[in-house]
């Protein structure tokens, strides 16, 4: 007998008498090829298009190079809620708020206020500036050579080292040993600071030859087995066991030392004060910058990157509103 003429559903052959039959098989052949388009279209989608779909805001920071160690210490606080930060470090104080007045950062680390000049070329804008702290470096010499009468250098007498005309720690009351004077590597801030007090503009600083140091921990490490040695250094690499802190000599004879109260005036020159500056109200994301910098956590972020905080210093206060 012939096989009955009707449908044949993967192979199998299905009488037309068999309608109700037929309609079950229709159902779970649609009901497969629905299943495996869904499933193509899970595997389909790139895992790239998932891992750049927007999770939260662009937050946009500028700073100097000096503070990008800060930004990165405040990265994960504040992207821990899915925002995404683009951070930008370089340039100076001037190229930072020219970033905030022209929109393309919301929030720039810069080490001086916003100036009225900058202020004005932007009038439609509103800004906000907060002074976090200030960072204080110190000309620092080994045990022997304190001990030896090094305790203080005038500005001239610093300026001299610098430029080779002292080459020999006699020539300055000490004893009679070569000096070998560690610069700071350009870039990180310790040299800048102390070229511009020295010549005004790092740029006219003279162009001395000597063996550089990566940082202030190997400032101090250096100087303190070097007993000609002198280098610059943050504050807290000077423990005043191994290595010391000079205090400056000023033109009356008198000793500014690199104390709270004297960094705190502007007394002490070897010092700055770092600002934080947006756009707008301190709204959102630029208000959790303020909130994270100026709190407990942001204190410890800014001891770790040398910066002494605002309400660490005598007769300071910052105003966060």
């Amino acid at each position: 007998m012939p096989a009955p003429k009707g449908w044949r559903i993967y192979g199998f052959a299905v009488p037309r008498a068999s309608f109700q039959l037929r309609l079950v098989f229709s159902a779970l052949l649609a009901c497969t090829v629905w299943v495996k388009a869904a499933d193509s279209a899970k595997t389909d989608v790139p895992s790239s298009a998932k891992a750049d779909a927007p999770k939260g805001p662009l937050l946009k920071i500028q700073c100097v190079a000096a503070l990008k160690g800060l930004v990165s210490d405040a990265a994960p606080k504040l992207t821990e809620d899915g925002s995404k930060l683009k951070p930008v470090a370089g340039g100076g104080s001037l190229d930072a708020y020219a970033a905030l007045g022209a929109g393309t950062a919301d929030v720039v680390l810069a080490l001086r206020p916003m100036s009225g000049e900058e202020r004005a070329a932007y009038p439609e804008k509103e800004f906000h500036d907060f002074e976090l702290g200030k960072q204080a470096i110190a000309l620092i010499v080994p045990e022997i050579l304190w001990n030896r009468g090094i305790r203080a250098l005038t500005r001239d007498q610093i300026t001299g080292i610098y430029e080779r005309r002292f080459t020999n720690w006699d020539e300055l009351g000490g004893p009679r040993r070569s000096i070998e004077f560690l610069n700071p590597e350009p870039g990180l801030g310790v040299w800048e600071m102390f070229a511009s007090w020295l010549y005004g503009d790092p740029s006219r600083a003279a162009a001395g030859r000597f063996q550089s140091v990566a940082n202030s921990e190997a400032a101090a490490a250096a100087v303190q087995y070097n007993s000609g040695g002198l280098s610059l250094a943050y504050l807290r690499w000077a423990n005043q066991k191994d290595v010391f802190a000079l205090p400056i000599k000023d033109d009356s004879g008198a000793l500014v030392e690199p104390s709270l109260e004297n960094i705190a005036s502007g007394k002490y020159p070897l010092s700055r004060s770092i600002y934080l500056a947006i756009s707008g109200k301190p709204l959102g994301k630029r208000r959790q910058v303020i909130d994270l910098l100026t709190g407990r956590a942001g204190r410890e972020m800014l001891l770790r990157n040398d910066i002494i905080p605002v309400e660490d210093l005598p007769g300071k206060g910052a105003s966060t509103k």
